[in-house]
């Protein structure tokens, strides 16, 4: 006589008798198959939970084999090439501030110098105030 495991008879504890006495043994052991894939993959593959007075905790421990290293290779391209735009995206910005000061200084020095590079108009001409 074929025994359901604890998961699968109160699955079935929850239908309606009248439900549950239209299945055969093969639909049974096919539901509990179902519901009950297969074992862990894993090595170890520790489950339990810690009743406290306030709640309960869910505790899982496993070890195995990593089967992720593709996607992991993936990501860790992504972060990389994330990187390299952040470094761009900051050099430019390091390269714009850089030239403007450098720009500003010569305008200043150059006026405070006196030297006129168009003697018919100045920047302060151009900008309005």
């Amino acid at each position: 006589m074929w025994k359901p495991d604890a998961y699968t008879a109160s699955v079935l504890d929850r239908m309606a008798p009248e439900v549950r006495q239209t299945y055969t043994l093969e639909q049974m052991q096919a539901l509990q198959k179902a519901l009950n894939p297969k074992k862990s993959p894993h090595a170890i593959d520790f489950r339990t939970t810690i009743p406290l007075w306030f709640t309960r905790i869910y505790v899982v421990f496993l070890v195995g084999k990593d089967r992720r290293r593709s996607t992991r290779r993936v990501a860790r391209e992504r972060r990389r090439q994330t990187r390299k735009l952040g470094v761009i995206f900051f050099l430019v910005g390091l390269l714009t501030f850089f030239l403007g000061t450098v720009f500003l200084l010569g305008y200043f020095l150059k006026s405070e110098l006196g030297i006129d590079l168009n003697k018919q108009q100045h920047l302060e001409d151009v900008i309005p105030r």
